[in-house]
């Protein structure tokens, strides 16, 4: 056994122990100490980055609220319809004129200054929408405080807030009086180029070319086809083979050689000869350019036709001035293009330009860091003022800017155009200070951007256009729940509903119940990406409950991830359509029934080349062929015993055309060489 310890030595090592047991107790509160410390600097680092966050967005919001570019409104509505205005940014007093202290201390003045018409009809109804929780886009006139009438667009949206009984306003306002002002001088542009096209001595006119049967049939003809034809445009459009009945027969095989040419874009150009419809023959030029109509199936085609009659008498002489002419137009071509293409590699190896130019606008040196789209070679810019080198107004301009920049001592930014060889080029130019009486002018063309720009804007006015006035209806609707979103008015024509109820919606709430499935088989296709679109014949139901048919086209509108936004869908009515292709379903059956079970031999003969395109099983057995394939192909007149004289075949034509048949006795040989004689019938058929 071990022996115990004295007792004299026992507290000496309890007391040992203890100082132990503390140190490591110290030692673990002081690693604690250490991890919390850590802790403690984490949590500071990230307050402190929060901070930064929360002062950007500030930052941010405020430039957002303070922009005059657009004006943002926060308020309250109650349930009396009392107006609080709570906030409003920067932008009001540029769209209106009147300060936010004005606007906020008079919450009706707003409303006063808005066009009483468009109060009336536009905004006030907009307010049952609002608190019915819909978003409303509206787009008003508004009488500025300097007594100017603009026009405002805006985006507005309500939230009920029950809590404390009040819908919370917001609106995001924004003056469009420009693309307002836009719009008018198209619709004016418009309306000129009818005025012109109606006034000019050519004669305009469309016509299409279908793809199933190649018919053609004319949609428009200007008032210019009665002094070019002799025909007015409603004869045209009255009779589809008018056109190619008068031209010369020499020259008929355009109408077949330009329509095995043409493509989207390209213009034919062709000359021929036309009887006039006072009988003169005159030479016509004909310029066609055509495009695809998928929609209708068809080519497109646009003709400008013009007598050049009198200009075919001169050719001879004018031939004979071009052969002497065409020397010095080929050497003076050499020359310019040499110029041309020295010009243009200048242009293409500097993308701006440095001027370095004095108080009075006289350049002094210069740095080609581009010089493409400038008035002229930058070296003639030398020793020259600006005022005396560009035209006015620019040169002008400039030289107003110079002085601007050395008198304040700051930098000054200058748009300006210049026409250059025709065309409208735009320019910024920034006049930057660099001695006391000297400036620094950089100088870049911008006239892709602008056209980028307005290009833009032409595209966003010619959907909106095509969208609301296209001969089909058209929707925009949820691809998932297929809600509509936006539809046209055509949709509110053919369904019967009004467009406000096409707005709370579905497809499926007008869609007949037998053609929903297939709908949405095809939908969930074309969601899953396993085609491009899809479309169906399907049926409507109307409003007043009668049915009718639609031809519906359906594609996706996906944002630049690939994600589907709207699925988009054409749909045209083809009722009257489909009750034609029933009517010439029983008319084929009911003449392939008359043909196949005639007594008689029947044929059918090409007019102009009177080769047999078919017959019926009569023919066969009276002719004594093997079969049908022996007699189709033959050239008509061989089934005769004597050939025809060409009086009895003017006297068959006259009557057939005057009378609509014509008889004839002939005598006819059969594939084995027996004759016989048998009545001959023409009819001709178109």
């Amino acid at each position: 056994m071990p022996l115990l310890p004295d007792a004299n030595q026992l507290p000496q090592t309890c007391e040992s122990m203890d100082h132990t047991h503390l140190q490591q107790q110290l030692a673990a509160q002081a690693s604690e100490l250490v991890t919390m410390q850590a802790k403690v600097q984490q949590l500071e680092e990230a307050l402190a980055a929060s901070e930064a966050r929360c002062r950007a967005a500030e930052s941010t919001l405020g430039a957002i609220l303070n922009s005059p570019v657009a004006a943002i409104s926060y308020g309250r509505a109650y349930a009396d319809r009392r107006i609080e205005i709570v906030c409003l940014s920067a932008g009001f007093e540029v769209i209106s004129g009147y300060t936010l202290a004005e606007l906020q201390t008079s919450p009706g003045l707003w409303l006063s200054r808005i066009y009483p018409e468009d109060l009336e009809q536009v905004v006030l109804p907009s307010f049952e929408h609002l608190f019915a929780g819909e978003t409303r886009n509206l787009e008003f006139r508004l009488y500025h405080k300097n007594g100017s009438l603009r026009w405002v667009s805006a985006v507005c949206t309500a939230t009920w807030d029950g809590s404390h009984g009040w819908w919370e306003l917001i609106g995001f306002f924004q003056d469009i009086t420009d693309r307002q002002q836009l719009l008018h001088a198209l619709r004016t542009s418009e309306t000129r180029l009818s005025d012109i096209l109606n006034t000019t001595l050519v004669a305009i006119t469309s016509f299409y070319i279908f793809d199933d049967d190649r018919r053609l049939e004319y949609c428009y003809g200007s008032a210019g086809c009665e002094l070019v034809f002799g025909y007015t445009a409603e004869e045209f459009l009255a009779d589809s083979n008018l056109w190619l009945s008068r031209v010369h027969p020499d020259d008929r095989f355009i109408a077949v050689q330009f329509s095995h040419q043409f493509s989207p874009g390209k213009i034919i150009e062709q000359e021929y000869r036309f009887f006039h419809k006072d009988g003169r023959l005159r030479w016509l030029m004909s310029k066609i350019v055509a495009r695809r109509d998928q929609a209708l199936g068809c080519w497109v085609f646009t003709a400008m036709d013009t007598d050049i009659t009198d200009r075919k008498h001169t050719e001879l002489t004018l031939s004979r001035l071009n052969q002497r002419l065409e020397q010095e137009v080929k050497e003076r071509t050499a020359s310019l293009a040499e110029r041309n293409a020295e010009l243009e590699s200048m242009f293409r190896a500097f993308p701006d330009l440095l001027f370095r130019l004095a108080a009075d606008g006289t350049h002094l040196d210069y740095k080609s860091q581009g010089s493409e789209g400038l008035y002229c070679p930058p070296e003639e810019f030398m020793g020259r003022k600006i005022q005396d080198v560009l035209p006015p107004p620019a040169g002008q301009q400039l030289f107003t800017a110079i002085q601007t920049c050395l008198q304040r001592n700051t930098i000054v930014d200058v748009h300006y155009t210049l026409s250059i060889q025709g065309r409208q080029e735009y320019y910024e130019a920034r006049i930057v200070p660099y001695k006391p009486d000297q400036v620094l002018q950089i100088v870049r063309n911008v006239t892709q951007q602008q056209q980028a720009e307005r290009a833009l804007y032409q595209s966003e006015a010619l959907f909106r256009q095509l969208f609301e006035e296209a001969p089909i209806a058209i929707t925009l609707a949820d691809p998932k729940t297929g809600k509509i979103i936006r539809c046209n008015s055509l949709l509110s024509e053919v369904t019967g509903y009004s467009l406000a109820e096409l707005m709370t919606m579905s497809f499926v709430d007008f869609t007949h119940p037998e053609d929903i499935a297939a709908d949405f088989r095809s939908l969930q296709q074309l969601l899953a990406g396993a085609t491009s679109r899809y479309q169906m014949e399907k049926r409507y139901i109307h409003k007043d409950g009668h049915q009718l048919w639609v031809h519906l086209v359906v594609c996706l509108i996906r944002d630049q991830a690939g994600n589907p936004l709207y699925a988009l869908g054409m749909s045209r009515d083809i009722t009257e359509s489909k009750r034609i292709e029933t009517e010439l379903i029983r008319n084929r059956d009911l003449f392939q029934a008359t043909f196949e079970e005639s007594a008689d031999a029947i044929f059918l003969v090409d007019q102009a080349s009177l080769l047999i395109i078919t017959c019926n099983q009569r023919a066969v057995e009276l002719f004594e062929a093997d079969s049908r394939e022996d007699l189709v192909g033959v050239y008509g007149p061989t089934l005769h015993k004597s050939p025809l004289t060409p009086e009895q075949q003017f006297s068959l034509f006259v009557e057939a055309t005057e009378y609509g048949c014509a008889q004839l006795e002939v005598e006819y040989l059969t594939k084995t060489g027996r004759s016989f004689w048998g009545s001959l019938t023409v009819k001709l058929i178109t």
